[in-house]
């Protein structure tokens, strides 16, 4: 669960926490989004796609959020909260294009770097799109030369995202399908 993009909740003003929260999420971010919300006291909604596995939604509802299933696709579940946010004037947390939510998630930046001081060749970043563009790709302050490589799930391709904007190599092991 990402509890770093706490960081956009915790910066709302008192009258935007009064509102509440909205965000588009079949995982990690959703969780981390109904935790925040649920420590401060104020409304999350959480939109997800339907087809997101019953373990996902339940987690979310554990943490206090208010589950709406909109769509087969993740796009399908964000226009549906952009919809909903407008409707009931919640306050959209993006899951990786705020500049809050970057600095949050930059942590993860400086974490790697105080447990490993020594050059590092490369980060691998599983399944994590939002962080390992907003997030690792903003320590530039960083003199050491580093390879940011985001790795997922064929089945789980949210690599889309990152089209133009990087390399891609289908990399087969056996009995895993993974994209890097």
């Amino acid at each position: 669960m990402c509890i770093r993009d706490s960081n956009k909740i915790v910066h709302l003003s008192p009258a935007q926490r009064k509102r509440g929260v909205i965000c588009a999420s079949a995982g990690n971010h959703a969780q981390g989004v109904a935790l925040a919300a649920q420590k401060l006291g104020l409304r999350a909604v959480i939109v997800m796609p339907t087809t997101t596995p019953q373990i996902k939604i339940d987690a979310v509802k554990k943490r206090g959020g208010e589950v709406v299933l909109a769509g087969e696709s993740y796009d399908a579940a964000y226009t549906h909260a952009l919809e909903l946010e407008k409707k009931q004037k919640l306050n959209f947390v993006h899951p990786f294009d705020d500049p809050d939510v970057i600095a949050g998630q930059g942590t993860i930046g400086m974490e790697i770097l105080r447990q490993h001081p020594d050059p590092i060749d490369a980060v691998f970043c599983l399944s994590l799109i939002h962080i390992s563009l907003s997030a690792l790709q903003h320590w530039c302050y960083c003199p050491r030369q580093c390879a940011l490589i985001h790795v997922e799930q064929v089945f789980a391709d949210n690599l889309h995202t990152l089209r133009g904007q990087a390399v891609h190599k289908q990399v087969d092991q056996p009995g895993v399908e993974t994209r890097a």
